[in-house]
């Protein structure tokens, strides 16, 4: 036996095999006569072509070398699987035809896909898409990024199937996936941005106010008929007449669900020297008691303004005031506290019509230490679960809102009605009882009524903070 003879059992199996793939290139080649469509022809083309490399290499094996291959395929051996050379370039052509289209047209999906994605993750940032789902940003983003990675591996995956894989070649699937990477990388980076922890203050640099993160929530808003009837309870105990209704709690109800965004809202209300700021800079009017040492202490809450005075001040310091649901949220949480501090009176937490107030709501038992206003920072053990003062007493504060029946329907960031006749104060104030600083009590004043009972405080919107 010469070096380069082979076994006999090695020839016959290698004949055998032989045998088998021209059978099986016969019967393709018979399929690639009758075949209808161009991609088909295609995927029957590279079937072929796959065949006779098999049979070419066993051909080397029993011939012994390619030159003894040659002179068997001029022996006429080999004719039956090749081709003639036009037919061979005729037919790269016709592959080249049909295989651009599909490369241009996957390509194309491929782009397209991602780009919609991305844009719909940008579009995350300044629009509201994840309330419909009631998603926080956060998880919206990272529902984008993930969508983009199974989007991407999905498309990886149909260039393995059968019928597609010979469209696909290395390179093909090597810049799918890259470009799946550094989209999802993308995308994710995104998300983490928006998923980081906020600061949960922060100074304001207008009028050195302190400001709270309040995250968005959806909660319930208003007074149940439970809690309407309690407060009626509360009333006839502190009352001997028949002042006492469910009437005085109609505007409270019906609870309904509120959703809102994020905000900043000050620690404590606007102080006496806070305001004096915007005066001296020529933009709000000065107080109505500006003068009166009853109430014009510097770290007092600025009082006798009107509702457009509050306003004014908020806008100079980049901010406005407080919708009526922001502020609920703020006091009440979702928990809802009857109280800011809880669901029970605490005399020790608040400044309300005590035995130093000169009302006629005021509780005997009770001793604040003040007649009237108290320094802002006062009473920090009566504050709400996201750290905000005296949203119980000291001064009742002006709302965004116009004054209005609340409705049944669920809301989002809701700011009340256009247009109206009188304005809302929230938190009751050092004249009112513990049933008047109730979190939930509302009050009704015209726009312009400037009292000693009266101030407020300013909220900043997250999207347009510096943060």
């Amino acid at each position: 036996m010469s070096a380069n003879s082979l076994p006999d059992y090695k020839h016959r199996a290698l004949e055998s095999h032989r045998a088998q793939l021209i059978e099986e290139y016969e019967a393709v080649n018979a399929q690639l006569s009758r075949a209808l469509s161009d991609v088909e022809r295609l995927r029957l083309r590279r079937t072929v072509d796959d065949l006779e490399h098999q049979i070419s290499e066993i051909d080397v094996q029993l011939a012994g070398s390619a030159t003894l291959l040659e002179s068997v395929q001029g022996a006429g051996k080999t004719d039956q699987i090749a081709l003639p050379e036009a037919g061979r370039e005729e037919a790269t052509d016709q592959e080249n035809q049909i295989q651009t289209p599909i490369d241009k047209l996957l390509g194309a999906r491929l782009c397209l896909y991602y780009a919609a994605v991305f844009v719909l993750a940008v579009l995350g940032f300044v629009s509201d898409i994840g309330t419909v789902l009631n998603l926080t940003l956060c998880t919206q983003q990272w529902l984008f990024a993930v969508l983009a990675f199974v989007g991407g591996m999905v498309i990886l995956g149909f260039s393995f199937l059968p019928h597609l894989k010979g469209y696909y070649q290395h390179w093909d699937r090597a810049v799918t996936a890259g470009l799946c990477i550094i989209v999802t990388v993308m995308l994710a980076i995104l998300a983490s941005s928006s998923c980081k922890t906020p600061p949960v203050e922060r100074i304001r640099a207008k009028d050195g106010m302190m400001m709270l993160y309040v995250p968005g929530n959806t909660y319930q808003m208003g007074s149940t008929d439970a809690e309407k009837q309690s407060a009626l309870a509360q009333c006839q105990q502190l009352y001997t007449d028949d002042i006492c209704h469910t009437a005085l709690f109609e505007d409270e109800t019906p609870i309904h669900t509120v959703t809102l965004s994020d905000f900043w809202i000050d620690q404590t209300e606007v102080s006496n020297a806070q305001y004096a700021l915007c005066v001296v800079a020529g933009v709000c009017g000065e107080s109505l008691y500006a003068d009166n040492i009853n109430y014009n202490p510097s770290d007092y809450p600025v009082v006798g303004v009107t509702w457009r005075d509050a306003m004014t001040y908020c806008t100079w310091v980049g901010g406005r005031l407080p919708t009526e649901a922001e502020w609920e949220y703020a006091a009440r949480g979702n928990d809802r506290f009857i109280y800011p501090w809880g669901n029970e009176f605490d005399a020790s937490k608040a400044n309300f019509c005590d035995k130093n107030c000169q009302g006629e709501s005021r509780t005997e038992t009770a001793d604040d230490g003040y007649g009237m206003t108290s320094p802002v920072t006062g009473f920090p053990l009566g504050k709400s679960w996201c750290g905000v003062l005296n949203m119980a007493g000291n001064v009742s504060e002006w709302v965004e809102d116009w004054y209005s029946g609340y409705l049944v329907k669920p809301q989002s960031n809701p700011t009340g009605p256009d247009t109206g006749t009188y304005k809302v104060l929230r938190g009751g104030s050092w004249s009112n009882d513990p049933i008047g600083i109730r979190a939930a009590n509302r009050m009704n004043p015209l726009p312009d009524e400037r009292s000693g009972f009266i101030g407020f405080r300013c909220v900043v919107e997250v999207k347009s903070s510096t943060d």
